[in-house]
């Protein structure tokens, strides 16, 4: 359940804090350029590793004890929100990376299994939940002219062209099914028994279970209405992500000029993070290919630093 969890300070003691989620999003914009499979996860298990926090900045504040206390709306729930809604388009309920061979559940999706040989793909899939629609499988870096034969749990779902994958598409699963393969391609093997040490802390407290705080529910829009309808939330979204930008400014474009210089296993560079402004950073990358900047933040203040390819 805190799978992925970390702190994000080397002043603070928690070690899972709420704004892990933009550090999901930085570490998938680390695959997005490097194509490192291990970065999608690494990303994906941030993100969902916020959810056990909220509505909390944080846990274990001082290094021990539960939650902290709520801080500030984006300093929590909706960096929550925030993290995977920057992110709901590209990874939907689950993808796969067809050039890694590898796959990785994300809402509340669990992808045991993923074999890719000669245009056949092969998943396992299952969910603790019901599902009121088809989960949305997405696959990335696929020949887009190819056409590929896609298994799930044993049965035939069909045959896409790699362009069609890669824009996603509905796969029905059965949810009663016997327990998956052994053989997995995928890193992590489902566990449902946590070390004792840590069982109490796979659920919450007494005094949280019910408490979800006063905050208002995202499926209102702005004017009370409550979104009824798929088509509603749409149209809800656009609505949220409108007043985001409103308070805190549109994302900034990625960095496309930097002055770098290489010297002995660091890198000296001077990213631009407003017109003809720069800062002067150093940061050590040794035996790396790909510059990764390595920068202080918090969610809306400051520029949003993506990966650069030097």
């Amino acid at each position: 359940m805190l799978l992925g969890g970390f702190t994000t300070q080397n002043s603070d003691a928690e070690w899972s804090d709420a704004r892990q989620s933009q550090c999901g999003n930085i570490l998938l914009d680390y695959y997005r350029t490097t194509g490192k499979i291990e970065y999608l996860e690494r990303g994906v298990a941030a993100l969902r590793a916020q959810f056990p926090i909220s509505p909390s900045e944080n846990w274990a504040h001082v290094g021990y004890g539960a939650k902290a206390g709520v801080s500030s709306f984006h300093w929590g729930t909706g960096s929550d929100m925030a993290g995977i809604e920057i992110e709901g388009d590209y990874l939907h309920d689950a993808i796969v990376d067809v050039a890694a061979g590898q796959g990785v559940g994300v809402n509340g999706l669990n992808l045991t299994e993923c074999i890719i040989r000669a245009g056949r793909i092969r998943m396992s899939l299952s969910s603790p939940f019901k599902w009121p629609r088809p989960p949305v499988i997405v696959f990335r870096r696929t020949d887009p002219s190819r056409s590929y034969e896609v298994l799930v749990n044993g049965s035939k779902a069909g045959s896409w062209r790699g362009e069609e994958l890669e824009k996603g598409i509905s796969l029905p699963f059965a949810q009663e099914q016997s327990p998956p393969s052994k053989t997995y391609t995928t890193r992590f093997e489902d566990d449902p028994k946590p070390p004792p040490e840590l069982v109490e802390w796979f659920t919450p407290q007494e005094k949280y279970r019910a408490d979800f705080g006063g905050f208002r529910s995202p499926l209102l829009f702005a004017d009370g209405t409550p979104v009824r309808t798929a088509a509603d939330w749409q149209r809800r979204r656009a609505e949220i992500l409108a007043t985001w930008h409103k308070l805190m400014g549109p994302w900034p474009p990625l960095i496309e000029r930097l002055e770098s210089q290489r010297e002995s296993g660091r890198f000296r560079f001077k990213p631009e993070i407003a017109p003809f402004r720069g800062n002067e950073e150093r940061v050590c990358i040794p035996g790396m290919d790909v510059f990764a900047p390595a920068l202080p933040f918090s969610p809306g203040i400051g520029p949003k630093l993506r990966l650069v390819q030097l």
